[in-house]
């Protein structure tokens, strides 16, 4: 006779493997940063924590464009300083979670590219829920 926790740890097995099963929900970027982004103060944020679209209204628009496979070139015309990086770090971030496929990150020099690699991208890996 199988006892009666047996039958719940067995139920909960296999909930727990059907769930494997189910896929995400499919977000644009904007939804996916306000879900899973945290802002490192290790990164140099101002406010760390979760990342709100609603505090960069501006920002929406062009995240989920760089989300949506029907536009081939997002431009961004910016000034210093209004949030270019951590939009392409959302991006990123979107795309490795829900489509995982090679993705090319370009610095003039080496020595930027590894002083973003660890000031910025990994901490943005290292909080990372997904």
């Amino acid at each position: 006779m199988i006892s009666a926790a047996r039958i719940r740890y067995r139920a909960k097995l296999v909930t727990m493997g059907l769930g494997v099963l189910v896929p995400k929900p499919r977000l644009t970027v904007s939804e996916h940063a306000d879900r899973y982004r945290i802002l490192s103060a290790d990164a140099g944020a101002v406010e760390p924590g979760k990342w709100s679209t609603d505090r960069v209204p501006y920002l929406r628009e062009i995240q989920d464009a760089l989300g949506d496979p029907k536009y081939r070139r997002v431009v961004f015309k910016k000034s210093s300083q209004v949030g270019g990086s951590e939009l392409g770090l959302n991006w990123f971030q979107s795309v490795v979670d829900q489509a995982p496929a090679p993705f090319l990150v370009l610095w003039p020099t080496e020595t930027m590219l590894k002083l973003w690699s660890t000031t910025q991208l990994g901490p943005l890996i290292r909080d990372s829920e997904c």
